[in-house]
């Protein structure tokens, strides 16, 4: 039996989504993603993969919330929300990834999607907490009845 609803807490300074990298070798391109994202992504799958089994993926859609927790920048120390880069949705596309296979089959599934983009001081406390649950929506035939919500579990 698979759980409808997951909070998680993907530890260490969130790195956003770059884009990816190409390289010509003998007259042929090669993308990559870059290393810094792609060890961040492996680590936040670690995290995930302890919790879930491939048989537990969710397949219907998806509701998330992102709290994205990065070390406050220097240029602007004082401000509670300075507005700077990374865009959050670059830390979005990452932690989107890193679910990919885990949570669920595919971030497609994601319908309804919301983020925070917050600051600390502490290098500790940087990480990305994730709330999920599965969206269930049922149509019963032609009209009689429709029930759409969250699974509780």
């Amino acid at each position: 039996m698979t759980a409808d609803y997951v909070t998680l807490w993907l530890p260490g300074a969130p790195v956003p989504k770059a884009r990816a990298r190409v390289t010509f070798r003998n007259g042929r391109a090669r993308a990559y993603t870059p290393e810094a994202t792609k060890a961040w992504e492996q680590s936040a799958r670690m995290v995930l993969g302890e919790l879930r089994r491939p048989a537990d993926l969710w397949q219907g859609p998806v509701r998330m919330t992102l709290t994205i927790v990065i070390l406050r920048p220097t240029s602007c120390p004082k401000r509670k929300h300075p507005a700077v880069r990374p865009d959050g949705d670059n830390y979005e596309k990452a932690v989107l990834d890193a679910l990919n296979g885990r949570l669920f089959e595919d971030d497609g599934q994601v319908v309804d999607l919301r983020w925070t983009k917050t600051y600390t001081d502490d290098p500790h406390a940087a990480g990305v907490a994730v709330e999920a649950s599965q969206i269930c929506s049922v149509a019963v035939n032609e009209g009689r009845s429709r029930r759409s919500g969250v699974i509780s579990g």
